[in-house]
Formats: structure tokens, C-alpha cells, sequence
């Protein structure tokens, strides 16, 4: 459930604060139900989750960048 933390910067709180409510009901992991809703695509939030995002100080850059 912490990882929806990290999912802050490009879903906002209010959708990180959904799928975590959800994930906790149903035991889905934050990943799938992610896709699952489409607020971001799996390429995106494999790079949002990567160990380089996490620590870079402007993580929506990363997912710009690569989709310029």
C-alpha cells in the first residue's frame, strides 16, 4: 500500500488515495488496479515506480522525456 505514496506526483491524492482504499478491500496489488483503471499505462507506471524516479527531483520529467 506504501507504493501508492510514490504514485502521488502523477496520479495526485485524491486517485492514490482510491487505490489504495481499494487495494486494502480487495487485496488487488496497487500495480493492478492502477491499470486496471487506467490512470496511467504500464509503461509509465513501470517507469514512475522505478528506483531512478523515485529519487530524481522531478519525476513527471522522466515520463515526458521519454514520450518526447
Amino acid at each position: 500500500i506504501g507504493l501508492v505514496t510514490a504514485l502521488n506526483p502523477y496520479i495526485g491524492y485524491e486517485k492514490s488515495t482510491e487505490v489504495a482504499n481499494e487495494a486494502l478491500k480487495s487485496g488487488c496489488s496497487v500495480y493492478d488496479i492502477v491499470i486496471k483503471k487506467g490512470y496511467m499505462s504500464k509503461e509509465d507506471l513501470d517507469k514512475a515506480l522505478s528506483p531512478a524516479a523515485m529519487i530524481h527531483t522531478h519525476p513527471l520529467s522522466l515520463i515526458e522525456t521519454a514520450e518526447k
